[in-house]
């Protein structure tokens, strides 16, 4: 469409200036490698699953998630299997500035009180529970949530300070 066509649409839009201003955007248009390497922190997050990343388009997406939100796409993966104890004593070895709880099993296995959309604590460390990779895959519409709830999670660890992310329903993959 071209600006003619939607005279409201000449207009810079307001959330792109934003997430421009944060070094973020849509995944059509990510930042190079090269320009975040200087603000991706190796092992500042710990990506929790408790159900396998089945194929390559989950990967993909799960990859996406992380590196859009500025994290390092091989960050310190923990599968949970039947006990969070083992999680535990990886937290404490690995000290990561927050946790991501990626499908349902996983935070059932971690703490049934765990919602989407808000911030918990894990071993004093922040945590935000989310969709898995294949419930995404499934049903697109749930990574503007997944966005909405990695960029929560960044605000809290500082990444964002200050800013709106009220208004940021990126949709990834």
């Amino acid at each position: 469409m071209t600006p003619r066509a939607m005279p409201h649409m000449s207009k810079p839009n307001m959330l792109f200036t934003k997430l421009k201003a944060m070094s973020v955007g849509p995944l059509w248009v990510l930042r190079s490698k090269a320009e975040t390497q200087s603000s991706i922190v190796p092992a500042s997050v710990t990506v929790v699953l408790a159900d396998p990343i089945i194929d390559e388009v989950q990967q993909k997406l799960l990859e996406n998630c992380l590196f859009a939100a500025g994290w390092d796409t091989q960050a310190n993966y923990f599968y949970l299997t039947n006990s969070s104890k083992k999680l535990t004593e990886h937290i404490a070895m690995h000290a990561p500035k927050c946790v991501i709880a990626f499908g349902h099993s996983a935070v059932q296995l971690m703490n049934p009180e765990f919602v989407a959309g808000q911030i918990h604590h894990y071993e004093n460390v922040p945590l935000v529970a989310t969709y898995h990779p294949e419930e995404m895959v499934m049903r697109p519409n749930l990574k503007a949530q997944v966005w909405a709830d990695l960029c929560l999670l960044k605000d809290v660890v500082g990444d964002f300070e200050g800013m709106d992310l009220t208004t940021s329903p990126l949709a990834l993959g």
